[in-house]
């Protein structure tokens, strides 16, 4: 009910953890959302890869990543992540590939932020890179152990 009242008075932005609660010994991705009147999808557009490239210099590097592969772990993956994966490449002109999926502990249940979380991951290093082959080592769980991989060589 909050929420609806910060909307409704023209109260000032809140900015509100959707990454769920701090587990000792677990990873959760990073997902904050901005609420209230400015929060709405027109008020600013989405940073292209061109412009993450130049903010990070990476636009002054020759190389795309051709023949390297960039390997992901993220805990509980992305139902969506090739669709998702291919709508970001066909929304930003950028080449696509079918990203290497891994469940190296079994296939893991569903959960909403890290889907959200693992698509960035994986849209973004192709943004960065989009010469590089994706590898995504998805973790049964967020346990720091399941996440750390040490005795996985692909």
């Amino acid at each position: 009910m909050a929420l609806l009242l910060t909307f409704a008075t023209g109260a000032a932005a809140q900015i509100v953890s959707i990454g769920g609660p701090l587990r000792h010994g677990e990873a959760r991705p990073p997902l904050w959302v901005k609420l209230g009147p400015s929060s709405t999808a027109s008020s600013a557009p989405p940073y292209t890869p061109a412009q993450v490239r130049h903010a990070y210099g990476f636009d002054t590097l020759s190389g795309t990543g051709a023949g390297t592969t960039i390997a992901i772990v993220d805990a509980y993956g992305s139902r969506t992540l090739q669709s998702d994966f291919n709508l970001f490449c066909s929304t930003f002109g950028l080449p696509s590939q079918t990203i290497q999926v891994v469940n190296a502990q079994g296939k893991p249940g569903p959960n909403s932020g890290w889907a959200e979380e693992t698509s960035l991951d994986v849209q973004w290093a192709h943004a960065i890179a989009p010469g590089a082959k994706i590898l995504l080592v998805v973790a049964k769980t967020a346990s720091l152990n399941n996440c750390s991989f040490g005795d996985y060589s692909g």
